[in-house]
Protein backbone atom coordinates (compact mmCIF):
# COMPACT_ATOMS: atom_id res chain seq x y z
CA UNK A 1 0.00 0.00 0.00
CA UNK A 2 1.31 3.34 -0.99
CA UNK A 3 0.65 6.45 1.54
CA UNK A 4 1.26 9.76 1.52
CA UNK A 5 2.97 11.13 4.54
CA UNK A 6 4.03 14.65 5.80
CA UNK A 7 6.00 15.21 9.30
CA UNK A 8 7.94 17.93 11.38
CA UNK A 9 11.39 16.70 12.98
CA UNK A 10 12.73 17.75 15.57
CA UNK A 11 16.81 17.50 16.26
CA UNK A 12 18.23 19.27 19.57
CA UNK A 13 21.23 20.70 19.90
CA UNK A 14 23.97 18.75 21.64
CA UNK A 15 27.25 19.85 23.83
CA UNK A 16 29.88 20.98 22.02
CA UNK A 17 31.73 17.75 19.93
CA UNK A 18 35.49 18.73 18.32
CA UNK A 19 35.53 19.68 14.93
CA UNK A 20 32.15 19.40 14.28
CA UNK A 21 28.94 22.74 15.35
CA UNK A 22 26.29 20.20 16.34
CA UNK A 23 25.06 22.78 19.14
CA UNK A 24 22.19 24.54 17.32
CA UNK A 25 18.23 23.32 16.95
CA UNK A 26 17.22 21.96 14.09
CA UNK A 27 13.15 21.59 12.70
CA UNK A 28 13.15 19.80 9.54
CA UNK A 29 9.47 19.69 7.28
CA UNK A 30 9.04 17.07 5.37
CA UNK A 31 6.90 15.67 2.49
CA UNK A 32 6.46 12.16 0.70
CA UNK A 33 5.70 9.01 -0.13
CA UNK A 34 5.56 5.67 2.60
CA UNK A 35 5.23 2.16 0.76
CA UNK A 36 3.89 -0.69 3.48
CA UNK A 37 3.83 -4.22 3.21
CA UNK A 38 0.39 -5.64 4.71
CA UNK A 39 1.54 -9.20 4.66
CA UNK A 40 4.96 -8.82 6.86
CA UNK A 41 4.99 -5.36 7.87
CA UNK A 42 8.06 -3.61 6.21
CA UNK A 43 7.91 0.10 5.55
CA UNK A 44 9.92 2.18 3.23
CA UNK A 45 9.77 5.70 2.96
CA UNK A 46 11.09 8.53 1.28
CA UNK A 47 10.46 12.21 1.18
CA UNK A 48 12.07 16.16 0.64
CA UNK A 49 12.21 18.48 3.34
CA UNK A 50 13.03 21.77 4.21
CA UNK A 51 14.86 22.68 7.58
CA UNK A 52 15.37 26.27 9.93
CA UNK A 53 18.58 26.46 11.76
CA UNK A 54 22.11 24.18 10.69
CA UNK A 55 24.58 22.55 11.92
CA UNK A 56 27.26 20.34 10.38
CA UNK A 57 25.06 17.26 10.27
CA UNK A 58 22.15 19.58 8.53
CA UNK A 59 23.99 21.82 6.53
CA UNK A 60 21.24 23.28 3.74
CA UNK A 61 18.03 22.62 1.73
CA UNK A 62 16.98 20.51 0.71
CA UNK A 63 16.92 17.45 2.64
CA UNK A 64 16.27 14.28 2.01
CA UNK A 65 14.19 12.10 4.67
CA UNK A 66 14.56 8.15 3.86
CA UNK A 67 13.47 5.83 6.61
CA UNK A 68 12.93 1.71 6.79
CA UNK A 69 11.17 -0.07 9.51
CA UNK A 70 8.16 -2.48 10.42
CA UNK A 71 4.73 -1.84 11.91
CA UNK A 72 2.98 -4.39 13.81
CA UNK A 73 -0.43 -2.82 14.17
CA UNK A 74 -0.67 0.31 15.44
CA UNK A 75 3.27 0.21 16.61
CA UNK A 76 5.94 1.18 14.25
CA UNK A 77 9.82 0.58 14.56
CA UNK A 78 11.85 1.74 12.21
CA UNK A 79 15.71 4.09 11.06
CA UNK A 80 15.19 7.35 9.65
CA UNK A 81 18.53 9.10 8.03
CA UNK A 82 18.65 13.00 7.21
CA UNK A 83 20.67 14.16 4.91
CA UNK A 84 21.09 16.80 1.74
CA UNK A 85 22.43 14.76 -0.35
CA UNK A 86 26.15 16.31 -0.64
CA UNK A 87 24.54 19.45 -2.00
CA UNK A 88 26.27 21.34 0.67
CA UNK A 89 28.81 20.75 3.07
CA UNK A 90 29.61 19.42 5.32
CA UNK A 91 27.11 16.35 4.53
CA UNK A 92 27.21 14.71 7.78
CA UNK A 93 23.18 13.94 8.29
CA UNK A 94 21.04 12.85 10.99
CA UNK A 95 20.13 9.00 11.69
CA UNK A 96 17.50 7.72 14.15
CA UNK A 97 15.57 5.13 15.62
CA UNK A 98 11.70 5.98 15.54
CA UNK A 99 8.62 4.03 17.88
CA UNK A 100 5.47 5.23 17.10
CA UNK A 101 2.40 4.72 18.05
CA UNK A 102 -0.65 5.56 15.56
CA UNK A 103 -3.70 6.65 17.67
Amino acid sequence: MLRAQTGLIYVDGRRPVADRDLEDDVWVGYVGLRYERTDNGLALGAAIGAQSGETDALSGDPQFITSVGWRWDRFSLSIRHISNASLHSPNDGETALVGAWRF
